[in-house]
């Protein structure tokens, strides 16, 4: 798995490396946090160790 660098926070955009997806940061507890696609729809959870902060191409998918 990768390691996150840096913190993410509530409103960050964030990519899901195991899911594959890009999502908002939308609460942190402890090292889970919760993300929701940008366009909507359900959220979900994913370790710290799954996430990474969303670059430029990621930005670009949606």
């Amino acid at each position: 798995m990768a390691v996150l660098k840096g913190e993410l926070t509530v409103g960050d955009l964030a990519f899901d490396i195991v899911a594959k997806m890009l999502g908002r940061v939308m609460a942190v507890y402890g090292s889970v946090y919760f993300l929701r696609p940008v366009n909507g729809g359900r959220e979900w959870e994913a370790s710290r160790e799954e996430i990474r902060p969303a670059s430029v191409r990621d930005r670009q998918l949606v």
